[in-house]
């Protein structure tokens, strides 16, 4: 018998040397949720060009999710931003696709004292999106989950920012407040 748990995957890094064990996964059909960048598509959907624009991205999400039964969400990480796409449900309800356009790192209002370093950023923002979707959270809660994860990833006390983690802290909490509730109940 299965666990009852949904896997989330992140494919980086993914080229011709390893992709087809990430494709046996996928066609297993244990694979709930995956987030990839628009070049590591192209391996994934080997037909499939590289992503220019939206509507690119929104294809390939669209494509993925008709190759890979068993997932119920893609996001694609390009440099244009970040396409979500969820599959229709009976508790998510019909297929939905978030855009999100790039931006730059940071927060507006944080002075960096130097260039942020953005290492592990990415993995920190699916780490913390991952865990809100695990918590039963929609997906626009897990984007903000996702969103504090990664700034907290960057985030070096005294070094790249001239304030501290507790003002970001407040700023998620007021962001959070009904969700936290929700958790702590």
């Amino acid at each position: 018998k299965k666990a009852e748990v949904d896997v989330a995957l992140k494919t980086s890094p993914l080229d011709a040397t390893n992709c087809d064990e990430i494709i046996k996964f996928l066609e297993e059909g244990d694979i709930k949720m995956i987030f990839t960048t628009g070049l590591e598509v192209t391996h994934l959907l080997p037909k499939r060009r590289p992503m220019i624009t939206v509507r690119d991205a929104e294809h390939s999400a669209a494509a993925l999710l008709r190759r890979f039964s068993g997932l119920d969400l893609v996001m694609l990480r390009a440099e244009l931003g970040v396409v979500v796409r969820q599959r229709e449900s009976p508790t998510t309800g019909p297929e939905k696709t978030l855009i999100i356009p790039a931006r730059r790192a940071g927060m507006q209002g944080w002075t960096y004292r130097g260039k942020p370093s953005l290492i592990g950023a990415a993995d920190a923002f699916f780490g913390g999106f991952a865990a809100a979707r695990s918590h039963k959270l929609s997906v626009e809660q897990s984007l903000l989950w996702g969103y504090g994860a990664g700034q907290l990833c960057v985030l070096e006390p005294g070094s790249q920012l001239e304030g501290d983690t507790l003002e970001l802290m407040a700023i998620l909490k007021a962001e959070l407040g009904a969700v936290e509730n929700l958790l702590h109940s």
